[in-house]
């Protein structure tokens, strides 16, 4: 799979939507990620939506740009902020909707939807003692500030670290982080010595002091992973395979509703480009 997406342009992107056109009457949802639809899927009228991965937030612009310039409104882009708010470079675009916080797992993760998670499989007496799911994921935003620096000053310095498969667990155990480990962690292959190590802990220190939205500052699958982790001892006792970030992301996606889905103002923005853009309904009717 990656070695076919690597190649993806916005051409051959657009390409496969001018072929789809001929056959299909609906609109195009374009994707940052091949799974990223998987969120809001049981929501949506699907006979009438294509999706269509882009490989990338670049892609997906482009590529929104292109549909644009030729004409049509039947395409409509999702993409995470990542550090565009923090930044000040999120730009609006009326075929594009953006996450509310860092990513769309970061706006999951500020609904409902967690703590009935929690509920779920966490010992009650455990969260409560941290002052309730609320207090409980504050307090791992403020740990993961470290990790969400480095990949910070990662795309500000554009300093090349591969941060894609970081193995958090080996630096975070539910209560702390160690930065030091962090750091190991991260430095592979030319970055793997002293003087790269050094600069990359002043970045890191210097944008861990920064008083950002924690929320706009955190990766999403960091603190999904992070859950997971605290969901071992911290909070509850979980085995490893029940707590990996892709077993807590299946179920958050799970118990992600209907009522969340509105409370984060996500329908209303497809409500609203499906009946302004191409007049079509693009929600399922809930009876």
């Amino acid at each position: 799979m990656n070695s076919i997406t690597r190649h993806l342009t916005p051409q051959t992107i657009y390409a496969q939507i001018r072929m789809e056109r001929q056959t299909h009457r609906g609109v195009f949802f374009l994707m940052e990620g091949s799974q990223d639809f998987r969120r809001f899927d049981k929501f949506l009228e699907r006979t009438l939506i294509s999706v269509i991965p882009c490989s990338g937030k670049d892609n997906l612009q482009e590529t929104i740009d292109i549909s644009q310039n030729e004409g049509y409104e039947d395409c409509l882009g999702f993409v995470d902020n990542d550090f565009d708010i923090i930044e000040g470079c999120a730009t609006a675009n009326e075929d594009v909707i953006r996450s509310l916080y860092h990513d769309f797992e970061m706006d999951v993760c500020n609904s409902e939807a967690i703590k009935r998670y929690l509920d779920e499989v966490a010992i009650p007496s455990k969260v409560a003692a941290e002052g309730g799911c609320a207090t409980l994921i504050l307090s791992l935003l403020e740990l993961l500030r470290p990790l969400s620096a480095l990949r910070y000053a990662n795309v500000k310095h554009d300093l090349r670290y591969n941060l894609r498969d970081l193995q958090l667990y080996k630096f975070f155990d539910g209560h702390t982080l160690d930065i030091n480990a962090m750091i190991d962690e991260a430095s592979q292959r030319a970055h793997n010595n002293a003087a790269a190590k050094q600069v990359l802990r002043t970045h890191i220190n210097r944008y861990a002091a920064i008083a950002f939205d924690l929320w706009q500052f955190t990766n999403g699958h960091d603190l999904v992973t992070a859950l997971g982790i605290a969901l071992q001892k911290r909070i509850g006792k979980r085995v490893v395979s029940q707590t990996t970030r892709n077993e807590v992301e299946k179920h958050l996606r799970l118990t992600f509703d209907y009522n969340d889905f509105h409370s984060c103002g996500l329908a209303k923005k497809i409500e609203n480009w499906g009946k302004n853009q191409c007049r079509l309904g693009l929600l399922k009717k809930i009876a």
